[in-house]
């Protein structure tokens, strides 16, 4: 498994990240709903339900979740996660990052790039 840096810094493995927030700009009588929202969002048996395969034939989609007990039940279940858990989850440090108002056009432009060598290894 090989990381893939988009940034300046070689050494530094990026990946894209979706999180769940709350606006603050939300009416007072939104926030409860809200709160019960990503709280059901980001639970534990939400988020197997969305990464884990239906059936055992089923594909895994393999993407990441930030939550280390989601990870390790879905490494105990595939190899290939294991592989992801092994190599990414066992960090010392992570950190997320919010894309820019331009994010869209450099992700067009690198895009291409990343996937060509993706897909040289």
């Amino acid at each position: 498994m090989k990381a893939i840096s988009s940034c300046e810094h070689p050494d530094v493995a990026t990946a894209y990240v979706d999180y769940v927030s709350i606006s603050s700009q939300i009416p007072v009588n939104k926030v409860e709903p809200a709160k019960k929202l990503v709280a059901l969002l980001t639970s534990k048996p939400f988020m197997m339900a969305a990464l884990k395969p239906a059936s055992k034939e089923g594909v895994p989609q393999y993407l990441l979740a930030a939550r280390r007990d989601v990870m390790q039940e879905l490494a105990a279940s595939d190899p290939n996660y294991q592989k992801l858990y092994r190599h990414l989850y066992r960090a010392k440090s992570w950190h997320v990052m919010t894309g820019t108002k331009d994010f869209a056009a450099w992700e067009a432009k690198v895009g291409p790039v990343i996937e060509k060598g993706l897909k040289n290894q």
